[in-house]
């Protein structure tokens, strides 16, 4: 497991994924990787865990489908065909996918999730409008606040303070306790954040760990750098919009 937040601020969905795989004999990273995958109809699929299922997913999805509706409503056909790529070596590590998009049938952003073998206390939802996984089921209360916060109390959501800062704590104090018994942080890479709305979506890398590498160990107490406001001020300095 890694990490996934998504949540509905009502005029747009913020979705964001760390970037780093590992190797669930013991924690070493096996691929830094983007964990979201754009359609062709605007619309976001995420994903964390087992990566297949989602990659999968979206396949089928750009295959059959033509609007976020569309995909909606043959989701849970897809799913089961996605989760036939799941080969039966990979134990019980679970995985989800988030679906996020704006529907023209209902006129309004929506949020879906699918989800396989999530014990309780790992994916948290909330209303459609909050979700939040951690590395490990350890981190059930502080996803469960999280999701409460910005679902059942629809506060103002910001992707740094917000959501890096969750993803800093699940990387410092959630460890996931793998095959060969030791705890090790798993959050890593970097992290995205695609904001969705029903003009489209619009993704960047808002967060680094540069510490971070293929072949090796992540180190907890490196908490990396915030490129976001970096990557603004470079627009502005090109008079970009």
């Amino acid at each position: 497991m890694s990490a996934l937040i998504a949540v509905n601020a009502g005029d747009a969905i913020h979705v964001l994924t760390d970037g780093a795989s590992t190797f669930r004999k013991n924690g070493v990273v096996a691929v830094i990787h983007p964990k979201q995958i754009a359609t062709p109809f605007g619309a976001v699929i995420a994903g964390m865990g087992l990566w297949r299922p989602t990659v999968r997913f979206a396949e089928l999805a750009n295959e059959q489908a033509k609007t976020f509706d569309e995909m909606v409503a043959i989701a849970p056909e897809l799913w089961d065909d996605a989760k036939a790529t799941v080969s039966t070596n990979s134990g019980d590590v679970p995985y989800s996918t988030v679906l996020a998009g704006w529907s023209e049938e209902r006129a309004r952003l929506e949020m879906h999730v699918l989800q396989e073998r999530m014990g309780e206390g790992s994916g948290l939802w909330s209303n459609g409008l909050a979700y939040a996984v951690g590395p490990d089921y350890s981190a059930g209360d502080l996803v469960l606040a999280f999701v409460k916060r910005f679902g059942d109390d629809r506060q103002p959501f910001d992707a740094h303070r917000d959501g890096v800062g969750l993803f800093q704590v699940l990387r410092r104090h959630h460890p996931k306790k793998f095959d060969d018994g030791a705890q090790r942080a798993a959050v890593g890479g970097f992290v995205t954040c695609t904001v969705v709305t029903r003009e489209g979506i619009d993704s960047s890398t808002i967060h680094e760990w540069p510490s971070d590498s293929v072949g090796q160990l992540i180190d907890a107490s490196k908490v990396g750098m915030s490129t976001g406001k970096l990557r603004d001020a470079a627009r502005s300095l090109l008079g970009a919009t």
